[in-house]
């Protein structure tokens, strides 16, 4: 049974609670993973590779922590000494977190790599840096499975290497990202080219519903929609579609009158549509 005093926080505690975040983590990769091969079907063969491998590797990992909580919390509760080895899963573990690890640095640095139109200097010391990283992760899931001590300095170094890498990482495609927005000084957000993979869609689909569809539009009494919503001659523009302003705004600037534009464009009865009060609704 546990002491008095034993302290359940730094041991029992930490291990559920990291789980619980896995775990959390998981189904939102999930949930990413199949948006993905749902929107873009069309994306080359190696990346829709890579995203399986890097869920297949996520999901081996939470299971092994996740057996090692059950076998601290379940088959061992309450035996104090349990603590003080290192089970299998629990080192096995440390295999698929090197090359989660490893494959997601070097995906981002390849986006580098491009952005600094292939520079060695550049990318060549952070690529060094993330083999060294993923050396450090799989040499201490080696000494765990061998029941080898790991040394606390090579945990100390194994965390430090990672936390460095991933910040240059970062940094650099920071200074890229506001290199290549600089261009432009009329944009209002970055350049859509580097925006996450799932953004693309909805960029696609906001540009689509730029431009107004007059072949799907319906048809009610031999006018479609969107003819019926320019408004009548000689009545007020207000409180109709964006379109009667785009073709009086041209029609001003061109010099033209607005009324002789837009009696070329359709010839509407006017008594076809009853007029209708201000205040009314539609």
């Amino acid at each position: 049974m546990f002491p008095a005093d034993f302290d359940l926080s730094p041991t029992y505690g930490v291990l559920l609670i990291g789980v619980l975040l896995a775990t959390f983590f998981q189904g939102v990769l999930t949930i990413q993973a199949y948006q993905y091969y749902q929107d873009f079907p069309e994306d080359p063969r190696a990346t829709k590779i890579f995203v399986a491998v890097l869920w297949i590797l996520d999901f081996v990992q939470l299971i092994f922590i996740s057996y090692t909580v059950y076998y601290y919390l379940v088959v061992n509760w309450g035996n104090v000494q349990a603590l003080m080895r290192l089970i299998l899963p629990f080192s096995l573990h440390l295999f698929p977190v090197s090359f989660i690890i490893l494959f997601s640095q070097l995906f981002f640095l390849y986006r580098i790599w491009i952005f600094s139109q292939r520079n060695v200097w550049i990318v060549g010391p952070i690529f060094i840096c993330c083999l060294g990283n993923f050396g450090l992760v799989f040499a201490t899931g080696m000494f765990a499975v061998t029941n080898r001590p790991v040394f606390s300095q090579a945990m100390i170094t194994m965390v430090t290497v990672g936390s460095g890498t991933d910040i240059m990482i970062a940094a650099l495609l920071c200074y890229y990202v506001r290199k290549r927005s600089e261009g432009t000084r009329e944009m209002k957000s970055l350049d859509p080219s580097i925006r996450s993979l799932n953004a693309r869609r909805q960029f696609r689909e906001t540009l689509e519903s730029i431009e107004p569809s007059f072949a799907n539009s319906r048809e009610l009494g031999g006018i479609s929609t969107a003819i019926r919503r320019i408004p009548r001659l000689g009545t007020s523009t207000r409180g109709f579609s964006p379109l009667f302003p785009t073709i009086a705004s041209q029609s001003i600037a061109e010099g033209n009158d607005v009324k002789f534009e837009i009696e070329s464009l359709v010839q509407v009865p006017l008594t076809t549509y009853p007029p209708r009060l201000r205040h009314s609704l539609p």
